[in-house]
């Protein structure tokens, strides 16, 4: 068939690079599947006990037996290497206390992961496959522990360092989420405020928490240069110093995070707006876009089955197409807080069919809350957690820390106590038809001409009952 089609698009040169694509991601798909979501380097038995060499990558309970993420290093005296090595769920039983990057031998029996799956709740398989969870299964032998690997130690360290100085604060779990993209300490409830008020994206390490800490190590570089006054060459361009000293912090804080697949997209799209700017090429927004999108299903194909990438990059678009507009306010203060809420009524409308489609519903005062939250966790919270994580290695500062978390869990309590009927509407969309006929109503009446044609995918929509 890819033949044929070659063949074909050498009779439509215009078609010829799109056609070669196409193949290309074909193959692409295919190649990253066999190498990193199967394990066809070694023939693993389902449903026997076999020996077994693992490395916890995360633990979802506090007691024996724990219910653990693990990576499959040995299967039986076959080795896998650690870039394609499947993961998988196991219930494991130890006295000893696990601790991520702990690596373990023990006998273990596995079988395919696979749950019940119903058509109006969440779709646990394919999220495990998206996370690349091949398998599920217990230990049936005595567990032997060994010692944890450098780089899952540092982040041990880091996560242990992190829970110990915002320990005894009222909100130790959002400080912990938003420095570490370690999400288990929020409980239940807090998850469903944070979902009902609209405010669940601040905790999920992303492009905001990337570029602010970027945008911290941007500054600190240049505020260093400024007060130290150091001898450069006149050819030297700082500013490419700068970005890159940016960069190089993003990376740091994806990498403590353990590179969860938000920051990691997040860091690709960073990544590809920088380059294109050291390499002074334009327009750079939407080649950025371009770029990153490419990069990112380049590394991972199957990033497509993952909700978040839809609501990344249709957000980023919607922000660029919001900051091109131009606004002939004179007064900055004024003027800013205008682009702000003119971008949150934008991210609100434009992720609207998205959050119908993927939750079945919408935070009803989330616009509101994020024209305070986010300006709060951007220009306040986050730059403070930074500066106090960073002071307590050589001082003591967490008395000013805690009458800041006094502070801010009483804005916090003063948020969700917002009367429930007023958080969130359940409104369901049926199929990934009524998705496109609610973008294509939204994109004819904003950006076409012919505005009036707007009505035509509203009027299919209402018709077919969607």
């Amino acid at each position: 068939m890819s033949f044929a089609v070659i063949l074909a698009s050498l009779y439509f040169k215009p078609f010829l690079s799109v056609l070669s694509g196409f193949i290309c991601g074909i193959f692409i798909v295919i190649f990253h599947y066999l190498i990193f979501y199967s394990a066809s380097l070694c023939q693993i038995e389902i449903d026997k006990p076999i020996d077994a060499h693992l490395q916890i990558i995360s633990i979802h309970s506090v007691a024996s037996p724990y219910y653990a993420k693990v990576r499959l290093i040995n299967v039986q005296g076959c080795s896998l290497p650690r870039f394609i090595a499947p993961l998988a769920m196991l219930s494991i039983t130890t006295e000893k206390q696990l601790d991520v990057g702990s690596l373990l031998t023990s006998q273990i029996k596995l079988k395919a992961f696979r749950t019940v799956k119903n058509f109006d709740s969440f779709n646990r398989e394919r999220f495990a496959f998206t996370e690349r969870i091949i398998y599920k299964g217990r230990t049936v032998g005595k567990t032997h522990h060994l010692s944890s690997t450098s780089s899952a130690a540092i982040r041990s360290h880091y996560q242990s360092y992190i829970s110990d100085i915002t320990a005894g604060t009222k909100l130790q779990w959002m400080y912990y989420a938003l420095l570490t993209g370690d999400r288990s300490k929020i409980s239940s409830v807090d998850k469903t405020h944070l979902r009902e008020l609209g405010l669940s994206h601040l905790l999920a390490i992303s492009g905001l928490h990337i570029g602010l800490i970027f945008t911290l190590g941007f500054y600190t570089c240049k505020w260093v240069f400024m007060c130290t006054q150091i001898a450069i060459k006149q050819s030297m361009q700082l500013s490419k110093l700068f970005v890159v000293f940016g960069f190089c912090c993003a990376f740091l804080y994806v990498y403590l995070s353990d590179f969860v697949v938000s920051a990691t997209r997040a860091l690709v799209m960073l990544g590809c707006y920088l380059i294109i700017y050291l390499l002074a090429k334009n327009p750079l927004q939407w080649r950025s876009i371009l770029f990153a999108l490419s990069v990112v299903l380049v590394m991972n194909p199957f990033s497509l089955l993952n909700p978040g990438f839809y609501f990344s990059f249709t957000a980023v678009a919607i922000i660029f197409l919001v900051i091109n507009q131009p606004l002939t306010i004179k007064n900055g203060l004024i003027k800013h807080s205008v682009q702000l809420f003119m971008i949150q009524g934008a991210l609100f409308v434009g992720l609207l069919p998205l959050s119908l489609y993927f939750f079945d519903g919408v935070s009803v005062i989330g616009l509101l809350v994020n024209l305070i939250a986010v300006p709060l966790i951007s220009l306040v919270v986050m730059p403070l957690l930074v500066m106090y994580s960073l002071l307590s290695m050589i001082v003591d500062t967490s008395y000013v820390f805690k009458l800041f978390d006094a502070v801010f869990y009483s804005s916090f309590e003063f948020i969700i106590s917002t009367p429930h009927d007023w958080r969130w509407i359940d409104v369901r969309i049926n199929g990934f038809k009524s998705l496109l006929y609610l973008y294509c109503t939204l994109l004819i009446g904003l950006f076409s001409p012919f505005k009036r044609f707007s009505i035509i995918p509203s009027f299919i929509l209402l018709l077919t009952g969607c």
